[in-house]
């Protein structure tokens, strides 16, 4: 099934709700169990809210730099935005320096805190004490649904995140959307899988058709690009297309290919479409490619 999608128009409102139901977080619904609204806070025999992704939402600093002469020059770069499972904390992180933010939505306030109190060395998100922890003040949101503060010489955004469309190379989607390039870091494909696919003697095409909003994509296209990069077969080439909400843009390879869901992963031989994945696999990425270009063997379905 295709990831959950909100309409662009909601985000305003959405962002509302949200510091709306923090202000309310002290008074639970009946039977709810208590949730921490402090980072770092956690109540006893409670579990620690974890962090949800927000692929609607995206991340802009802008650092200004002088490099010696009166002219400015911005440097942009860009990072992940997460929730807090209870909703009541955001946190940024970003691709560049050693800090994260969290935004405590209900005292409407901004901590940085260490990157490395936040991600662990497997890549795996946790709750970061407020040891450490600078405090930068109120955030401010605007009726476009943008959350704006700064540290020091960067002005820092979580705005939304209009949907990645047509044709991408890997380096402008790991820098639009980081997400997938930390994931495929932390994602191990089988190694049997992988020599299989090594060992692929003719030129093959693969192309992933994938949506930046789609959850499901954020799990399966990091593992087709680890797969590849453990291949390191120059006979497998890959071909990225990202795709609008309604599955509709861009017109010509969705209707070339039939695209009617995302993810969806063609493997071409001689401009001849040879299998396909779409959505989940059937056993694994790396196992039904393998499937798809050598034939079914061991560890294959």
């Amino acid at each position: 099934m295709n990831g959950i999608r909100i309409p662009k128009v909601l985000f305003p409102a959405l962002l509302i709700g949200l510091l709306a139901s923090a202000a309310r977080a002290g008074d639970p619904a009946p039977g709810a169990p208590a949730v921490a609204v402090v980072p770092g806070a956690t109540p006893a025999k409670t579990a620690a809210p974890t962090w949800v992704e927000n692929p609607s939402m995206t991340l802009r600093m802008t650092v200004q730099t002088s490099q010696g002469s009166p002219a400015v020059t911005p440097v942009i770069t860009g990072g992940e935005v997460f929730d807090s499972s209870d909703y009541q904390s955001i946190l940024l992180l970003p691709v560049a320096g050693d800090a994260a933010y969290v935004l405590d939505l209900k005292a409407v306030e901004v901590l940085a805190v260490p990157k490395s109190s936040v991600m662990t060395n497997d890549g795996t998100l946790q709750r970061p004490d407020r040891v450490g922890a600078r405090s930068l003040g109120r955030f401010e949101t605007d009726p476009d649904g943008r959350i704006r503060f700064s540290d020091g010489g960067t002005e820092i955004a979580a705005e939304p995140a209009p949907p990645l469309v047509g044709s991408l190379t890997l380096g402008q989607l790991e820098e639009r959307q980081p997400g997938y390039a930390r994931r495929a870091r932390t994602y191990h494909p089988d190694a049997a899988m992988v020599a299989r696919l090594a060992g692929v003697k003719r030129p093959a095409q693969i192309v992933a058709f994938f949506g930046s909003w789609c959850q499901i994509c954020k799990h399966h296209v990091p593992a087709l690009l680890a797969t590849l990069d453990a291949a390191r077969n120059p006979n497998l080439t890959l071909s990225l297309v990202g795709v609008d909400e309604n599955v509709t843009e861009p017109r010509g390879p969705i209707a070339q290919y039939q695209v009617v869901a995302t993810p969806t992963i063609l493997v071409l031989v001689g401009g001849e479409e040879l299998g396909r994945i779409e959505e989940d696999p059937r056993v694994s990425i790396e196992a039904d490619l393998a499937d798809i270009l050598v034939g079914p063997g061991e560890g294959g379905r």
